[in-house]
């Protein structure tokens, strides 16, 4: 095996190859990796938002939940020599319009011309998804800018120039408990995905579910992975990409 970092830190989504033989690898950790990450607990957001529908809880989510003081970051890892070896290309984000709200699972594809996209989970349970370019082959990415969705565990899949599918996992909390999905969006990731309609291609039952993978099968069809823990499942769904458009 290779040494990807000495920083411990998670990795999420597979590698990407550029045309010139490049690797890269979005990997996520604390912005200090000597002191441990925080953030918003679930049940605490549940809390809230059970006292929000209880009529109790006038504020908003940020007003309640103090940004985190040592969020976690999205950083890319490159290799030259086929794996062999890696290094810290730069950060794919950190922080967005000045607030600390942490960024972890990350995909990332490449959309031809150097531009590689990236699309990141974050860590506040009230943010959105963010998605950010980079125009130089993943040397450097622009400002993060925030999705239309809560998504997490995205998967980014290139159909053509015009055309990427985007899978992930959305969660629910209506009620005080947890809905988890399995959504499916093609649109243009040059133009942040506007106007891509989401689609739920699989309900949970309760349980942990989501982190798709979608594979092209044909000229109009994909394949969709994901699992479903709370019926010790992983299942899957074929897709026209006419429907989902």
């Amino acid at each position: 095996p290779a040494l990807v970092s000495s920083i411990p830190c998670a990795g999420f989504g597979n590698v990407l190859e550029l045309p010139d033989g490049r690797l890269l690898l979005a990997v996520y950790r604390p912005r200090d990796p000597s002191r441990k990450h925080d953030g918003v607990k679930k049940e605490d957001y549940l809390r809230y938002l059970a006292e929000v529908a209880e009529g109790k809880e006038k504020r908003s989510a940020e007003e309640i939940f103090k940004p985190a003081e040592n969020p976690c970051i999205s950083i890319l890892m490159a290799s030259e020599d086929g794996g062999k070896t890696w290094h810290q290309e730069g950060v794919i984000a950190e922080e967005i319009d000045g607030k600390d709200i942490g960024f972890n699972e990350t995909a990332l594809a490449y959309l031809g011309d150097d531009h590689v996209v990236a699309v990141m989970r974050t860590d506040a349970p009230f943010a959105n998804a963010c998605i950010a370019h980079s125009e130089d082959g993943g040397k450097s990415f622009g400002e993060p800018r925030m999705l239309n969705t809560n998504a997490h565990a995205p998967n980014l899949l290139v159909i053509d120039e015009n055309r990427v599918l985007l899978t992930y996992g959305a969660c629910d909390y209506t009620g005080g408990y947890v809905t988890r999905y399995v959504m499916a969006m093609l649109g243009d990731a040059r133009k942040d995905f506007e106007g891509a309609t989401e689609k739920i291609i699989y309900t949970g039952s309760g349980g942990d579910a989501s982190y798709p993978h979608a594979v092209r099968m044909g000229p109009d069809e994909v394949f969709v992975v994901y699992y479903d823990a709370g019926v010790g499942i992983i299942g899957g769904r074929f897709l026209k990409l006419s429907d989902l458009a």
